[in-house]
């Protein structure tokens, strides 16, 4: 529903920024929304990753100051 909306906003000459940035990412090919899954997934997990590390780290200087 909400890309016919934004098709008929376009054939009434209404645009904005938050429409052009929905069309754009609801209208990815399928291979598109693959790789798009797959760098969320990779970032979430260098996130996951970087914050144990962090806290480990932080843990072991606590430990050492006691």
């Amino acid at each position: 529903g909400y890309i016919v909306y934004i098709n008929i906003c376009f054939l009434l000459n209404v645009y904005s920024d938050a429409l052009v940035s929905d069309y754009l990412v609801l209208n990815l090919s399928f291979r598109s929304y693959a790789i798009f899954a797959l760098l969320v997934v990779v970032i979430a997990s260098l996130m996951i990753i970087f914050g144990w590390l962090r806290i480990r780290k932080l843990k072991r200087q606590a430990k050492n100051r006691e």
